[in-house]
């Protein structure tokens, strides 16, 4: 694949950087994106009137983007490229940029442009990706390059000689932006993330349930130490089990685990130890997927539906947050599905209910719940009203759901694997790291039947 631009928007329309490989496309990129992007036509059915795709061919011209904090990261090409590759791409690109800024925002590409245009000018050559590993292109990073300079100016200082003195030295690969003051910053976070997905039937039976999760560790240590994380000793992979034997009580059954290439594994599987020496920046240390956790269900719902006229019906929901009393769950939002003929949905909340919230999104016929903390051991309640045009049929009540939850529990995991250990190799007395662990457990597809 052969990139032909690469481009940051804000919001607003601002191009923040804009990089040009091969000269072989005449028209402004950025502006036909954003143009195309806020008023997308819905041709060729590629997706609805007003809401953009990721992915789309403007004029001979592939376009793709991410978004992330209210910026456009783009990328265009003339050939036939998978969008696979380009959002490959892009998200390392993205990922790249947060090691060096610290955070992907306007504000952070603004202060830093010189360095944004030095990365884009090794991640690809002529429009052909080099490399996006960070560790990589340290050695070939410095903040000292302009990124935009005339042509003429720049062969005047190259006559003067202002950059021989930069390329003679002999210590230049060791200069990083990346380098960490040891007396200001040296602190290593490890983030363990589950991703939950559950199924339910009507009767609230569990029908599916897996668990895929990642641990990840965002080195800033100063140095390139010696770091061993301790897992769970009650981890068992079910693959070294004899065939027929069921993991023993207790345990933590985990149908596959893949590990980073730079980890050693050579004592996990007698003690649960995995060693590394991280560069400076963020790599996921391993993968895991638990098909059928043993840990009981974050949530259970209940609910009624009671069919009060021709065109009324109340739905009665109760949410209940099975949880230690301890533990909190954020960011709760209940998704409730309506027959497609409503035209109008009110929610009132029976519990606690100062802190609700609703949304009647007309255009989805959808009804979203918002509770902003959600307790272990509490139940919250929710009656949802709604009109429709036409009569309510039995087959009209069965458009009624399924009932969806999004949600985040900091401190929680549903496999009930723990960072029991955080040990680093310190070289010197001197040095006394920040160690930061975290554990999260997010809803991937946690759905309820409704019948």
């Amino acid at each position: 694949m052969h990139i032909s631009h690469i481009f940051i928007l804000s919001s607003r329309g601002d191009t923040l950087v804009f990089k040009d490989y091969r000269d072989d496309i005449a028209d402004r990129t950025d502006e036909v994106f954003f143009r195309k992007y806020n008023f997308w036509d819905g041709k060729l059915s590629q997706a609805p009137r007003g809401d953009c795709p990721p992915f789309f061919t403007e004029k001979g011209v592939q376009y793709a983007f991410v978004k992330r904090r209210q910026l456009f990261l783009v990328c265009t090409t003339r050939e036939n490229a998978s969008p696979n590759t380009m959002a490959e791409f892009l998200l390392r690109l993205v990922h790249l940029l947060k090691d060096y800024l610290g955070a992907v925002t306007e504000e952070s590409v603004r202060k830093n442009l010189t360095l944004v245009y030095e990365l884009l000018d090794e991640v690809a050559h002529f429009g052909v990706v080099q490399e996006t590993a960070t560790d990589r292109l340290r050695p070939f990073i410095s903040d000292a390059v302009v990124p935009v300079v005339q042509a003429e100016t720049l062969m005047d200082r190259l006559r003067r000689g202002d950059f021989d003195d930069k390329s003679k030295r002999s210590d230049e690969a060791a200069t990083s932006v990346l380098t960490v003051d040891a007396a200001t910053k040296n602190e290593v976070y490890v983030d363990l993330l589950e991703r939950l997905t559950m199924v339910f039937g009507a009767r609230g039976n569990v029908v599916n349930a897996a668990v895929e999760g990642t641990l990840t560790l965002k080195s800033f240590l100063a140095g390139t130490p010696t770091v061993t994380i301790g897992l769970s000793n009650e981890i068992v992979l079910r693959s070294t089990l004899p065939r027929g034997q069921s993991p023993p009580p207790g345990s933590i059954a985990m149908d596959g685990i893949t590990f980073d290439n730079g980890v050693d594994t050579s004592q996990f599987a007698r003690s649960r130890l995995v060693t590394l020496r991280p560069s400076l920046g963020e790599v996921t240390v391993l993968r895991y997927r638990c098909l059928a956790p043993a840990g009981s269900p974050p949530f259970r719902l209940a609910q009624s539906l009671d069919v009060q006229s021709a065109c009324r019906g109340t739905l009665l929901l109760r949410v209940r947050a099975e949880l230690p009393t301890d533990t909190t769950a954020l960011a709760v939002r209940i998704c409730v599905p309506l027959p497609a003929t409503t035209v109008s949905a009110v929610a009132d909340f029976r519990s606690e209910g100062a802190s609700h919230s609703y949304e009647w999104r007309e255009a989805d016929r959808e009804l979203w719940w918002t509770v902003p903390k959600f307790s272990g051991g509490v139940e919250h309640q929710a009656q949802v009203r709604f009109i429709t045009s036409e009569e309510i049929t039995p087959a009209m009540r069965r458009e009624v759901g399924p009932v969806t939850l999004v949600f985040e529990i900091p401190q929680f995991n549903m496999s009930g694997t723990r960072v029991l250990s955080l040990q680093i190799d310190e070289r010197g007395t001197a040095q006394n790291p920040g160690k930061w662990i975290r554990s999260i457990t997010q809803a991937s597809a946690y759905t309820f039947r409704t019948h």
